[in-house]
């Protein structure tokens, strides 16, 4: 009996353990955690109000993701500078207030250096050091 016991515990351990890796990894890559969080906190015997948390998923996602994992904001360029040819890196101000690197290549780079002074529609993945245009279209 001890022993199964002893085996289920070091079971669970492994799995939180790999959780929390996988929270981490989803944290550094700039990914939205509440429904892993909340799955920790069940996996914890604790509700999201429990572990601390509120419960994020009731609340619309901002910015808007979609089926391929691409995300879209609208942003305000602030200004635009080619970082490696071929390749412009702008400082943008989200809706929300917050700066932001966005790079471009080839006819979104064009489009993002024209745009400065003005609003811009970019469809974009998160990397390392910034957001990384996939589209980028003129708000009117």
């Amino acid at each position: 009996m001890f022993d199964k016991l002893a085996e289920r515990l070091s079971q669970s351990e492994t799995g939180l353990a790999a959780l929390t890796n996988l929270l981490a990894a989803m944290v550094q890559a700039g990914r939205d955690t509440a429904a892993l969080e909340a799955a920790i906190a069940r996996a914890l015997g604790a509700g999201p109000e429990e572990a601390g948390q509120p419960d994020r998923q009731a609340q619309p996602a901002q910015p808007a993701q979609d089926d391929s994992g691409l995300e879209t904001g609208i942003f305000h360029v602030l200004e635009a500078r080619e970082s490696r040819p071929g390749v412009v890196r702008a400082y943008c101000q989200a809706e929300g207030g917050g700066k932001q690197a966005v790079f471009a290549k080839n006819g979104n780079s064009r489009a993002l250096a024209g745009a400065v002074g003005k609003q811009v529609m970019v469809k974009y993945r998160r990397g390392d050091k910034g957001l990384i245009a996939v589209e980028v279209r003129p708000v009117a």
